[in-house]
């Protein structure tokens, strides 16, 4: 489903960006590859920790890119990863808390704007990464404990089903790249995409916080399309309002 719906947006970027005007140039691309991903987990109190279950997870991306400045360019993606971790939650205080075991498979959905310097075949960039969680399933258990004993304190045990992954949500993250686009022809490239994406805030929705790094690496195509791009589309709006002459 998150598959279809990533290639049914690339396939109506390329409808619509095929009628626009020819004054410039900017790059649609698709690439596809895996990652690496070390998690961390945080408290305030107790020793929360969280396990990767996956060894190279996939990952795929949709892009645009404008091609005018000679130094630096707007870019915008969309990218797809996959992750499966257990995460070990210790909530509570120094009264009592609970114990909790979650084996989570999570799909997020990332959207990055910034900026991508350079015009020749390498390039470099940097952006801010929003993130939605559009899919997966938890489940798990939870003990709680107390410092005083059964009946006064609370020491039940609860089995967490399979279920949406109510306990998560997307998390913000930096990403810094490279790209490496050599031509196979007049209007088309290959793309070799290095990353890494750190994150800024957790995709626990509340209590311990779950952070990490993410490093890989895409490759794929892209399209070469003459037009005028993002940038100089917003450039041009306030440039008509000042030339635009008053009324007398």
């Amino acid at each position: 489903m998150i598959a279809k719906g990533m290639v049914g947006a690339f396939a109506l970027a390329l409808a619509l960006v095929s009628s626009l005007p020819s004054a410039g140039q900017f790059d649609l691309g698709v690439g596809v590859g895996g990652y690496l991903y070390q998690m961390s987990i945080s408290g305030s109190y107790g020793s929360p920790s969280v396990t990767s279950e996956q060894s190279f997870p996939m990952t795929a991306s949709l892009f645009y890119r404008d091609r005018i400045a000679a130094k630096g360019n707007f870019f915008a993606e969309v990218d797809w990863r996959h992750r499966e971790f257990t995460a070990h939650l210790d909530e509570g205080s120094h009264g009592g808390g609970t114990f909790t075991t979650l084996n989570a498979r999570l799909d997020h959905l990332y959207f990055t704007l910034g900026p991508e310097f350079g015009r020749s075949t390498l390039t470099f960039r940097v952006g801010l990464q929003l993130g939605w969680l559009v899919g997966g399933s938890m489940a798990g258990t939870s003990r709680n404990w107390s410092i005083f004993p059964p009946p006064q304190g609370d020491w039940s045990r609860d089995t967490i089903p399979l279920q949406a992954p109510t306990r998560f949500n997307g998390d913000q993250r930096l990403l810094i790249a490279f790209r490496y686009t050599p031509s196979i022809r007049r209007n088309m490239g290959f793309t070799i995409d290095p990353f890494l994406s750190l994150a800024v805030s957790s995709m626990l929705r509340s209590g311990n916080k779950i952070g990490g790094i993410d490093a890989g690496l895409r490759v794929g195509v892209l399209w070469r399309r003459n037009g005028r791009g993002f940038w100089s589309r917003l450039r041009a709006g306030p440039l008509r309002v000042q030339m635009k002459e008053p009324k007398t």
